[in-house]
C-alpha cells in the first residue's frame, strides 16, 4: 500500500473519490435528489454582477457562493438573490436553508435575513471566524 499526497491532485483522482463516497451514501440516502441551483443578476449586456450558487436536497438548501459587485453592494441586490433562491428552495420542497460565512463577509446581512447564527468556529483562518447559519423557509420549521 502507498500513501501519496499532492497539492495538484488530478481531476481523474478527485472524481474517482467522489463518486466511491456517492455509491457508499447512495445506500442511505438518495443522492438523485441533489440539484444544482444558480441565481444571477447581470448587467443586460450578459456581464455576472452578483451571483448565489446552492444545492438543495431532500428538505435543505445549502447556499456555497454569495457574491455581489463592490457597485451593487447595499442595494438589496443580495437580498434579491437570496429572496429567489429560497422561493426555488420551497418550491423544490426544501423547508430549510445553511449558509457559512466568514467574520469578514456577511453575518450581519444574513441575520437581517432571518437566519440564526448555529454555530462559530474560532481561528479560522488564523484570526477569524466562520459562522454557520440556517433560516426555516415556512412556518413551524
Amino acid at each position: 500500500m502507498n500513501l501519496v499526497m499532492t497539492a495538484t491532485p488530478h481531476p481523474d483522482d478527485v472524481a474517482h473519490v467522489r463518486q466511491k463516497l456517492q455509491e457508499y451514501n447512495s445506500q442511505y440516502v438518495d443522492i438523485d435528489e441533489i440539484k444544482d441551483l444558480a441565481v444571477f443578476i447581470d448587467d443586460g449586456n450578459g456581464n455576472k454582477m452578483a451571483g448565489l450558487l446552492a444545492v438543495t436536497w431532500g428538505n435543505w438548501m445549502q447556499i456555497d457562493h454569495l457574491w455581489v459587485d463592490k457597485s451593487l453592494r447595499a442595494s438589496g441586490q443580495g437580498a434579491r438573490l437570496l429572496r429567489a433562491a429560497e422561493q426555488e428552495a420551497i418550491t423544490r420542497g426544501c423547508s430549510r436553508v445553511s449558509v457559512d460565512t466568514f467574520s469578514f463577509q456577511a453575518r450581519e446581512f444574513y441575520e437581517k435575513q432571518g437566519y440564526r447564527l448555529q454555530m462559530t468556529q474560532e481561528q479560522i483562518p488564523h484570526h477569524h471566524r466562520r459562522h454557520y447559519l440556517v433560516k426555516a423557509l415556512q412556518e413551524g420549521q
